[in-house]
């Protein structure tokens, strides 16, 4: 199996972090069906690393791989379960709109770090395809999404 396919094994953990974080801060018990899935998961996930290391020289950047790919499967899962509380208390609508926003500051921050300001002296029509693009393609199916989510809290199928 390849780098790609270990990183995509790693970031599908997600589920059992969900299912873990739940119980450490909401208190919410595991099935035992969901804890056999657990130890299968990190057993599989564990064979699978522990093969690549045979007659491989490049353990270190592999493994440093690895940690980035587990935190960004960390990262999602905190966001899921922070995320269902935070819903519950102020609403999906007003989630979205947080969310939208702080996604967008570092995006933007990272283009005026890395790029001159003459790289917004663009045509009025790239400008308004622009526009459209980001309302239609994304800032409207983001709040439909939110309007007609529920606030239940993320959960593997029992």
């Amino acid at each position: 199996m390849g780098r790609r396919g270990i990183g995509r094994l790693i970031l599908f953990l997600y589920p059992t972090l969900v299912v873990l974080l739940s119980l450490a801060f909401l208190d919410k018990r595991p099935t035992r069906r969901q804890l056999a899935a657990l130890a299968i998961s990190y057993v599989g996930i564990a064979l699978v690393v522990s093969n690549r290391f045979e007659g491989h020289a490049d353990g270190g950047p592999f493994l440093l791989g690895v940690a980035f790919v587990f935190g960004s499967s960390l990262c999602y899962a905190i966001y899921l379960v922070a995320g269902s509380q935070m819903v519950r208390r102020v609403g999906s609508m007003r989630f979205t709109a947080y969310t939208m926003i702080v996604a967008t500051v570092p995006a933007v921050a990272q283009f005026f770090v890395l790029e001159p300001m003459s790289a917004l002296a663009l045509p009025a029509d790239v400008w308004w395809y622009a526009i459209v693009m980001a309302t239609f393609s994304t800032v409207l199916p983001v709040f439909l999404v939110a309007r007609r989510s529920s606030a239940s809290a993320p959960t593997i199928s029992r």
